[in-house]
């Protein structure tokens, strides 16, 4: 593992897989830089299976409770469409995680992924009051949005205020999506 990791551009699958056979720890890292690969490109299901099997490797594998939560976030993002109900134990533990690590980026965002999963596993009633509350947390945080994390980004990428108001507008509150619609559009695209 450690030739392909000194390689200019090494295959982060590739690394991780030689690393796993030996049981090093580095193991986990290289896994979440495979998912994030895997996410870049659209394999969602490659990426959510990557972050798993980095999950079960982080703590042993050196990882702090911020990065365990955010990996586990992120995970419970891609499950969304498969096992959103399952998904909900690493928001749980994400949750503890964020305050363990006082996070406060973790943990605002650990609402709008729990109300996203509930959308998709009861419907938009039952998470809607989660994602209201979390983009409006967001909203609040006092740190540049340029400064986010690659799982921030992540995150942000598919539930943000512009989600919000497609969101309102499914769950019929069309006068409410409209107007948070129109306020993401009027962001510079750096600010989304």
């Amino acid at each position: 593992g450690e030739p392909l990791a000194a390689l200019p551009a090494p295959d982060p699958d590739a690394v991780a897989y030689h690393f796993r056979r030996a049981g090093d720890e580095r193991a986990a890292r290289w896994l979440v830089r495979a998912g994030e690969r895997a996410e870049r490109t659209s394999a969602l299901l490659t990426a959510a299976e990557r972050y798993e099997k980095a999950l079960e490797l982080a703590a042993a594998g050196g990882m702090d409770a911020a990065e365990r939560g955010w990996l586990g976030l992120r995970l419970a993002v891609l499950q969304r469409f498969r096992k959103p109900q399952e998904a909900l134990v690493h928001v749980q533990e994400a949750e503890r995680l964020a305050r363990e690590a006082n996070d406060p980026g973790l943990a605002t965002r650990v609402p709008l992924v729990r109300g996203l999963l509930r959308i998709f596993a009861n419907g938009i009633r039952d998470g809607l009051e989660d994602v209201t509350a979390g983009v409006e947390r967001i909203e609040k945080l006092p740190v540049p949005r340029g400064t986010r994390n690659e799982a921030a980004r992540s995150i942000d990428a598919v539930i943000n205020q512009g989600m919000l108001a497609a969101i309102l507008s499914w769950a019929g509150r069309l006068a409410e999506a409209r107007r948070r619609g129109e306020a993401f559009l009027a962001r510079p695209a750096d600010h989304r």
